[in-house]
């Protein structure tokens, strides 16, 4: 004997009506409402004052993003004398890093940074410079570290590309 066939699309409006009314408390819509005069009838469709404003439940809000404070390559140049005090993080690929990168650098490539975080926790409050070709990597990673409880990051104004242009030093 052969199955009946449901096509995928009414499967699944089943199935979010039927979560939907589970959702909802699993009643069916039979309750009848008395019916109302014209002086209730004004007034039904007003809030009352103490009622809480409806909240939006679908979707939760984003986490607010935090803005990592910049340093300029001037500045990090500036501080090469005292590089104990800092540590310099690339978060660029393996194939980038061997390429070319800020003198002292480390890699810890921008996907791998929450597994990772342990090797660089004596960092965790101390100056972390952060950088990558172009930033979107580097904020990744920077929100990762944050998360990790770093509460001293930098972020190398223009990254990679900015440093490269201007002909700073690069080591390979």
């Amino acid at each position: 004997m052969k199955g009946v066939a449901v096509p995928w699309t009414r499967l699944g409006t089943m199935a979010a009506l039927t979560l939907l009314w589970v959702g909802c408390g699993g009643e069916p819509a039979t309750r009848t409402e008395p019916e109302a005069s014209p002086a209730t009838e004004a007034t039904a469709n007003q809030v009352p004052a103490t009622s809480p404003p409806a909240a939006d439940t679908a979707t939760p809000a984003p986490p607010a993003r935090i803005a990592t404070p910049r340093i300029t390559a001037d500045s990090l140049l500036a501080r090469s004398d005292t590089r104990a005090s800092l540590l310099i993080l690339d978060t660029r690929s393996h194939d980038e890093f061997r390429q070319g990168h800020v003198p002292g650098a480390i890699l810890i490539p921008h996907d791998q940074v929450a597994r990772r975080t342990v090797e660089i926790m004596a960092w965790q409050n101390r100056d972390v410079v952060v950088y990558c070709r172009s930033g979107r990597r580097a904020e990744y990673a920077e929100n990762q570290l944050r998360e990790a409880g770093f509460t001293r990051l930098l972020h190398l104004e223009g990254d990679w590309r900015a440093w490269s242009a201007a002909g700073h030093p690069v080591e390979k």
